[in-house]
């Protein structure tokens, strides 16, 4: 046990000791832990940050960049009607959804 806190004490030395030297600058083990595949890039319609092609929501102003998503919740394409990702709530938010389906027939008869 006492050799695993040294080798996680000893790498978190060296990865602050790049940092302390230039705070912009990124420590070469972490460069080396990157995708070096390079993605296509668009920008997001709102705040013209630019995105990976494939993400749903632009992680800068966090507004959904596509109609559909690649939803991570249901882990199907899907549009929840949101306009930023209500992660799990969005179980919650179906819920209500169909009970509110369900009382509005009743009321109308259907």
């Amino acid at each position: 046990m006492k050799e695993i806190y040294t080798a996680i004490r000893n790498r978190l030395a060296k990865i602050l000791d790049a940092l302390s030297d230039d705070p912009f600058k990124v420590p070469e083990e972490v460069k080396r832990n990157r995708s070096t595949k390079s993605e296509a890039l668009i920008k997001c319609p709102y705040c013209k940050n630019l995105i990976p092609e494939k993400s749903n929501f632009c992680p800068r102003c966090r507004k959904k960049v596509r109609k559909v998503c690649n939803c991570w919740v249901k882990k199907i394409p899907y549009d929840c009607g949101m306009d930023e990702c209500p992660g799990y709530d969005l179980w919650i938010i179906e819920k209500r959804r169909g009970e509110s389906d369900e009382k509005s027939s009743a009321i109308s008869g259907k």
